[in-house]
């Protein structure tokens, strides 16, 4: 089974360019966008009036691996799938994607314009659950013990200092007190981007 790749979709045009390609993403209408909705449903936010001619709307979801492979590839385009960039250009919508797979510890993020044309950027991201972090270094663990834990299981950030200018200590703090996750990378747009305690 696929790893999971959880997007924050957010779409921008003419409310008949957003409301159709919200009917592809959620297959209702065919071309259906490929791999859109993988062992999940789809979110939908409410569509808002820009004020200015267009609209907007935001989608979430989960792909199969990583959204460059599951929904951007062109060889993936037939008479009853699509992928992004071409439901984009059949919509008229500009898009603007995040996604986190916390498996391979990556995040992406994607532009579309209305001609189907894109830029992907792909940067590291890494997830740690208070639970696990209490597991191996015990409760009430402090900072440093937090740091060093986090350290120690992401090679690529290289030394503690440069894991510190990463995390900031006082958000450590309350994930001790909270127990919630910490979550390193990524990208600001991205729901847990880059560290965010629930």
């Amino acid at each position: 089974m696929a790893n999971l790749c959880c997007y924050e979709l957010y779409a921008r045009g003419t409310k008949e360019g957003i409301e159709k390609f919200h009917q592809m993403l959620s297959h209702k209408k065919k071309p259906y966008v490929v791999n859109s909705m993988y062992c999940s449903d789809l979110y939908a936010g409410e569509l808002r009036d820009n004020g200015d001619g267009t609209y907007s709307q935001s989608f979430s979801s989960a792909t199969r691996w990583s959204v460059a492979g599951a929904m951007l590839d062109e060889a993936r385009d037939s008479e009853e799938y699509c992928t992004l960039q071409t439901a984009a250009k059949l919509a008229g919508v500009a898009l603007e994607l995040y996604s986190e797979e916390s498996g391979c510890c990556f995040a992406e993020h994607v532009e579309i314009n209305p001609d189907g044309e894109y830029t992907i950027e792909t940067r590291p991201f890494y997830f740690f659950d208070g639970e696990d972090i209490a597991a191996e270094i015990g409760p009430d663990p402090d900072k440093e013990k937090v740091a060093e834990y986090i350290l120690n299981h992401v090679q690529e950030i290289g030394t503690k200092d440069e894991l510190e200018s990463l995390l900031d200590m006082e958000a450590v703090t309350g994930f001790l007190e909270s127990e919630g996750y910490i979550a390193i990378g990524g990208f600001d747009g991205n729901s847990s981007s880059p560290f965010v305690l629930e």
